[in-house]
């Protein structure tokens, strides 16, 4: 079945975008993909990459997620500081090494 899905309609889809946008001719996309996408040298690449991106897209979440909450944090002492409340600033624990420095 997946050889069929390679030969089939797939296969002339991706000549086609070969030859749009690589600018290649016929003949030399057809060979493109007959070699490495056809003859599955290509396969366990996809394979690969498909199993590396979840624990890719993970990590850049967390990430993107944690930054934000610092920047909350920060943006939450910010305004605490501006306002004329004499509410306590609770530094994040990232900096908590900056304001042992100061003190010092």
């Amino acid at each position: 079945m997946f050889a069929n899905f390679l030969s089939g309609k797939f296969a002339n889809w991706f000549v086609n975008l070969l030859q749009a946008f690589l600018q290649m001719d016929f003949v030399t996309a057809s060979n493109f993909y007959w070699h490495n996408i056809r003859n599955n040298e290509f396969v366990p690449v996809v394979f690969v990459a498909l199993s590396i991106m979840p624990f890719v897209v993970l990590f850049v979440y967390w990430t993107v997620k944690r930054n934000i909450n610092y920047l909350d944090e920060v943006t939450e002492n910010l305004e605490a500081l501006v306002s004329d409340e004499s509410k306590e600033i609770i530094l994040s624990p990232a900096l908590r090494a900056m304001e042992i420095n100061r003190i010092n």
